[in-house]
């Protein structure tokens, strides 16, 4: 037989009533207390992943200009063909200056 609040088992009503209230709130305010953590836990979620998306844009144009960098073989070039197209111009040589050791 379960076991029945009354007269015999000495807990007052009250009390079984204060008790069960206090159980619910408690797990009611967990909820929300997860609930208010999830929603933080989004919010820093979006803005690591703005933060990664900013660094990713950031290290494509960083490879895009080590891409499209002016070469020592591109500026003879230019050079030769300014030399070619404007013969009255004095057109210095081109020389590739390496960094001293």
């Amino acid at each position: 037989m379960p076991p029945v609040i009354n007269r015999d088992t000495l807990v007052p009503i009250g009390m079984a009533v204060a008790v069960g209230s206090c159980v619910l709130w408690g797990v009611l305010s967990v909820k929300d207390g997860y609930s208010a953590l999830d929603k933080r836990i989004d919010v820093e979620m979006s803005g690591l992943r703005e933060q990664l998306v900013d660094l990713n844009n950031r290290l494509e144009r960083s490879d895009r200009a080590a891409h499209d960098a002016w070469t020592a073989q591109d500026m003879e070039i230019f050079a030769l063909r300014l030399r070619i197209a404007n013969a009255s111009l004095a057109v210095p040589e081109v020389r590739e200056i390496h960094p001293r050791k």
